[in-house]
Protein backbone atom coordinates (compact mmCIF):
# COMPACT_ATOMS: atom_id res chain seq x y z
CA UNK A 1 0.00 0.00 0.00
CA UNK A 2 2.83 2.37 0.91
CA UNK A 3 4.62 1.52 -2.35
CA UNK A 4 1.45 2.30 -4.34
CA UNK A 5 1.13 5.64 -2.53
CA UNK A 6 4.73 6.53 -3.45
CA UNK A 7 4.13 5.64 -7.10
CA UNK A 8 1.02 7.84 -7.22
CA UNK A 9 2.86 10.69 -5.49
CA UNK A 10 5.76 10.48 -7.94
CA UNK A 11 3.32 10.49 -10.86
CA UNK A 12 1.53 13.59 -9.56
CA UNK A 13 4.77 15.44 -8.90
CA UNK A 14 6.05 14.53 -12.35
CA UNK A 15 2.82 15.74 -13.99
CA UNK A 16 3.02 19.05 -12.13
CA UNK A 17 6.68 19.47 -13.09
CA UNK A 18 5.95 18.78 -16.75
CA UNK A 19 3.13 21.32 -16.69
CA UNK A 20 5.38 23.94 -15.15
CA UNK A 21 8.15 23.29 -17.70
CA UNK A 22 6.08 23.58 -20.88
CA UNK A 23 7.88 26.29 -22.92
CA UNK A 24 4.78 28.33 -23.75
CA UNK A 25 6.92 31.04 -25.33
CA UNK A 26 7.62 28.62 -28.18
CA UNK A 27 3.93 28.44 -29.03
CA UNK A 28 2.74 32.02 -28.57
CA UNK A 29 4.13 35.36 -29.73
CA UNK A 30 3.13 38.98 -30.07
CA UNK A 31 2.91 40.59 -33.48
CA UNK A 32 3.46 44.33 -33.74
CA UNK A 33 2.80 46.46 -36.80
CA UNK A 34 2.39 50.14 -37.55
CA UNK A 35 -1.10 51.18 -38.60
CA UNK A 36 -2.73 54.34 -39.90
CA UNK A 37 -6.16 55.10 -38.46
CA UNK A 38 -8.03 58.24 -39.48
CA UNK A 39 -4.78 59.84 -40.54
CA UNK A 40 -3.01 59.03 -37.28
CA UNK A 41 -0.18 56.54 -36.93
CA UNK A 42 -0.32 53.90 -34.23
CA UNK A 43 0.91 50.44 -33.34
CA UNK A 44 -1.28 47.35 -33.41
CA UNK A 45 -0.28 44.61 -30.96
CA UNK A 46 -1.92 41.21 -31.16
CA UNK A 47 -1.07 37.66 -30.07
CA UNK A 48 -0.48 34.79 -32.45
CA UNK A 49 -0.26 31.04 -32.06
CA UNK A 50 2.95 29.61 -33.51
CA UNK A 51 2.76 26.26 -35.30
CA UNK A 52 5.71 23.89 -34.90
CA UNK A 53 5.40 20.90 -37.27
CA UNK A 54 5.83 17.57 -35.54
CA UNK A 55 5.52 18.98 -32.01
CA UNK A 56 2.71 17.31 -30.06
CA UNK A 57 1.98 20.33 -27.85
CA UNK A 58 1.93 22.65 -30.86
CA UNK A 59 -0.39 20.27 -32.70
CA UNK A 60 -2.77 20.22 -29.75
CA UNK A 61 -2.82 24.02 -29.47
CA UNK A 62 -3.33 24.35 -33.23
CA UNK A 63 -6.30 21.97 -33.04
CA UNK A 64 -7.85 24.01 -30.22
CA UNK A 65 -6.83 27.54 -31.11
CA UNK A 66 -10.01 29.23 -29.87
CA UNK A 67 -9.60 28.21 -26.23
CA UNK A 68 -6.02 29.53 -26.14
CA UNK A 69 -6.79 32.69 -28.12
CA UNK A 70 -9.43 33.49 -25.52
CA UNK A 71 -6.77 33.54 -22.79
CA UNK A 72 -4.29 35.51 -24.90
CA UNK A 73 -6.84 38.21 -25.75
CA UNK A 74 -8.62 38.45 -22.41
CA UNK A 75 -6.37 37.41 -19.53
CA UNK A 76 -2.95 38.81 -20.36
CA UNK A 77 -1.95 42.26 -19.20
CA UNK A 78 -2.93 45.05 -21.57
CA UNK A 79 -1.29 44.25 -24.89
CA UNK A 80 -1.00 47.90 -25.85
CA UNK A 81 1.58 48.51 -23.14
CA UNK A 82 4.04 46.72 -25.43
CA UNK A 83 3.54 49.39 -28.10
CA UNK A 84 5.97 51.61 -26.20
CA UNK A 85 8.74 49.17 -27.13
CA UNK A 86 7.97 49.30 -30.86
CA UNK A 87 9.81 48.97 -33.28
CA UNK A 88 12.06 46.75 -31.10
CA UNK A 89 10.13 43.54 -31.74
CA UNK A 90 12.81 41.48 -30.01
CA UNK A 91 12.26 43.41 -26.78
CA UNK A 92 8.49 43.07 -27.21
CA UNK A 93 8.73 39.30 -27.47
CA UNK A 94 11.20 39.11 -24.58
CA UNK A 95 8.91 41.02 -22.21
CA UNK A 96 5.87 39.09 -23.43
CA UNK A 97 7.64 35.77 -22.84
CA UNK A 98 8.76 36.82 -19.37
CA UNK A 99 5.23 37.83 -18.39
CA UNK A 100 3.79 34.65 -19.87
CA UNK A 101 6.19 32.29 -18.10
CA UNK A 102 6.11 34.12 -14.76
CA UNK A 103 2.33 34.29 -14.45
CA UNK A 104 1.07 31.43 -12.31
CA UNK A 105 -2.49 32.42 -13.15
CA UNK A 106 -1.94 32.07 -16.91
CA UNK A 107 -0.08 28.78 -16.52
CA UNK A 108 -2.91 27.44 -14.36
CA UNK A 109 -5.39 28.32 -17.12
CA UNK A 110 -3.21 26.58 -19.70
CA UNK A 111 -2.90 23.57 -17.41
CA UNK A 112 -6.69 23.20 -17.43
CA UNK A 113 -7.03 23.89 -21.15
CA UNK A 114 -4.40 21.29 -22.07
CA UNK A 115 -6.00 18.68 -19.81
CA UNK A 116 -2.84 18.47 -17.66
CA UNK A 117 -4.46 19.65 -14.43
CA UNK A 118 -5.18 16.68 -12.18
CA UNK A 119 -8.08 18.48 -10.47
CA UNK A 120 -10.87 19.34 -12.91
CA UNK A 121 -12.75 22.60 -12.50
CA UNK A 122 -16.39 21.73 -11.92
CA UNK A 123 -19.22 23.78 -13.43
CA UNK A 124 -22.95 23.19 -13.60
CA UNK A 125 -24.91 23.04 -16.83
CA UNK A 126 -26.66 26.24 -15.70
CA UNK A 127 -23.31 28.02 -15.32
CA UNK A 128 -22.29 26.79 -18.77
CA UNK A 129 -25.43 28.31 -20.31
CA UNK A 130 -25.02 31.55 -18.36
CA UNK A 131 -21.47 32.00 -19.64
CA UNK A 132 -22.27 30.92 -23.21
CA UNK A 133 -25.20 33.34 -23.45
CA UNK A 134 -22.87 36.29 -22.79
CA UNK A 135 -21.07 35.69 -26.04
CA UNK A 136 -24.22 36.81 -27.86
CA UNK A 137 -23.89 40.55 -27.36
CA UNK A 138 -26.25 43.20 -28.74
CA UNK A 139 -24.06 46.29 -28.74
CA UNK A 140 -25.41 49.01 -31.04
CA UNK A 141 -28.58 50.50 -32.51
CA UNK A 142 -28.98 52.01 -35.94
CA UNK A 143 -30.84 55.18 -35.06
CA UNK A 144 -32.38 55.50 -38.51
CA UNK A 145 -34.42 52.28 -38.27
CA UNK A 146 -33.72 50.89 -34.73
CA UNK A 147 -32.12 47.72 -36.08
CA UNK A 148 -29.77 46.20 -33.49
CA UNK A 149 -26.20 45.15 -34.25
CA UNK A 150 -24.44 42.34 -32.46
CA UNK A 151 -21.10 40.63 -31.84
CA UNK A 152 -20.19 36.99 -31.21
CA UNK A 153 -16.55 37.61 -30.51
CA UNK A 154 -13.42 36.69 -28.54
CA UNK A 155 -12.94 40.19 -27.13
CA UNK A 156 -16.25 41.99 -27.57
CA UNK A 157 -18.70 40.11 -25.38
CA UNK A 158 -20.73 40.43 -22.19
CA UNK A 159 -18.59 38.37 -19.80
CA UNK A 160 -17.46 41.36 -17.71
CA UNK A 161 -21.08 42.37 -17.13
CA UNK A 162 -21.60 39.34 -14.90
CA UNK A 163 -19.42 40.79 -12.11
CA UNK A 164 -19.09 37.35 -10.53
CA UNK A 165 -16.76 36.53 -7.64
CA UNK A 166 -16.09 33.16 -9.28
CA UNK A 167 -13.40 32.86 -11.92
CA UNK A 168 -15.12 31.43 -15.00
CA UNK A 169 -12.15 31.91 -17.35
CA UNK A 170 -11.69 28.29 -18.41
CA UNK A 171 -15.44 27.81 -18.86
CA UNK A 172 -15.51 30.98 -20.98
CA UNK A 173 -12.66 29.62 -23.12
CA UNK A 174 -14.48 26.29 -23.51
CA UNK A 175 -17.77 27.94 -24.49
CA UNK A 176 -16.03 30.25 -26.94
CA UNK A 177 -14.31 27.31 -28.63
CA UNK A 178 -17.54 25.31 -28.72
CA UNK A 179 -19.58 28.13 -30.26
CA UNK A 180 -17.10 28.69 -33.08
CA UNK A 181 -16.60 24.97 -33.64
CA UNK A 182 -20.16 24.84 -34.97
CA UNK A 183 -19.52 27.77 -37.32
CA UNK A 184 -17.20 25.60 -39.42
CA UNK A 185 -20.10 24.11 -41.36
CA UNK A 186 -22.12 27.31 -41.76
CA UNK A 187 -24.46 29.25 -39.50
CA UNK A 188 -25.53 27.02 -36.57
CA UNK A 189 -29.17 26.88 -35.48
CA UNK A 190 -28.48 28.69 -32.23
CA UNK A 191 -27.20 31.73 -34.15
CA UNK A 192 -30.33 31.71 -36.30
CA UNK A 193 -32.31 31.60 -33.06
CA UNK A 194 -30.30 34.52 -31.66
CA UNK A 195 -31.12 36.68 -34.67
CA UNK A 196 -34.80 35.81 -34.26
CA UNK A 197 -34.65 36.76 -30.56
CA UNK A 198 -33.20 40.14 -31.54
CA UNK A 199 -36.01 40.80 -34.03
CA UNK A 200 -38.72 39.72 -31.57
CA UNK A 201 -37.32 41.86 -28.76
CA UNK A 202 -36.81 44.84 -31.06
CA UNK A 203 -40.45 44.71 -32.19
CA UNK A 204 -41.68 44.42 -28.62
CA UNK A 205 -39.66 47.32 -27.22
CA UNK A 206 -40.48 49.70 -30.05
CA UNK A 207 -43.88 50.04 -28.43
CA UNK A 208 -42.49 51.54 -25.20
CA UNK A 209 -39.47 53.28 -26.76
CA UNK A 210 -38.06 56.19 -24.73
CA UNK A 211 -34.42 56.44 -25.80
CA UNK A 212 -31.85 54.42 -27.74
CA UNK A 213 -29.73 53.54 -24.72
CA UNK A 214 -32.61 52.00 -22.77
CA UNK A 215 -33.90 50.36 -25.94
CA UNK A 216 -30.56 48.63 -26.54
CA UNK A 217 -30.24 47.56 -22.91
CA UNK A 218 -33.70 45.98 -23.00
CA UNK A 219 -32.97 44.06 -26.19
CA UNK A 220 -29.57 42.95 -24.92
CA UNK A 221 -31.05 41.67 -21.65
CA UNK A 222 -33.85 39.85 -23.48
CA UNK A 223 -31.36 38.12 -25.76
CA UNK A 224 -29.06 37.07 -22.90
CA UNK A 225 -32.06 35.48 -21.21
CA UNK A 226 -33.26 33.79 -24.40
CA UNK A 227 -29.83 32.38 -25.24
CA UNK A 228 -29.39 31.14 -21.68
CA UNK A 229 -32.44 28.94 -22.28
CA UNK A 230 -31.80 28.12 -25.93
CA UNK A 231 -32.08 24.36 -26.42
CA UNK A 232 -30.01 24.29 -29.60
CA UNK A 233 -27.14 26.06 -27.85
CA UNK A 234 -27.37 23.74 -24.84
CA UNK A 235 -27.28 20.58 -26.99
CA UNK A 236 -24.37 21.93 -29.04
CA UNK A 237 -22.30 22.78 -25.95
CA UNK A 238 -22.95 19.40 -24.35
CA UNK A 239 -22.07 17.59 -27.58
CA UNK A 240 -18.82 19.55 -27.81
CA UNK A 241 -18.09 18.72 -24.17
CA UNK A 242 -18.54 15.00 -24.82
CA UNK A 243 -16.13 15.25 -27.76
CA UNK A 244 -13.50 17.09 -25.72
CA UNK A 245 -13.88 16.07 -22.08
CA UNK A 246 -10.70 13.97 -22.27
CA UNK A 247 -8.53 16.88 -23.40
CA UNK A 248 -9.69 19.63 -21.03
CA UNK A 249 -9.69 19.58 -17.23
CA UNK A 250 -13.22 20.78 -16.65
CA UNK A 251 -16.32 18.85 -15.69
CA UNK A 252 -19.89 19.85 -16.57
CA UNK A 253 -22.50 18.45 -14.15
Amino acid sequence: MQKLFLIILIFLLTSCALSAQIPYCNFFKLNAEEINYNGKKGVSIYPEIVSIPGDSISNFISNHTNRFEYILYNRLDSLQKYSKLYPDTVAIQKHFCSNLMNSKRIKDYFSVLTGVSETPEIYTEQEMMLIASRFFLCDKVNQSDTTVGYHICVGINGQKELNSNKDYTTLEAFCFEAIFHFYKEGRPQFVTNFIRYIKNSTSRHKVDFTDFSKFLENVKTDCYSAMESDESLRKSLLLFYQLNKENISIKII
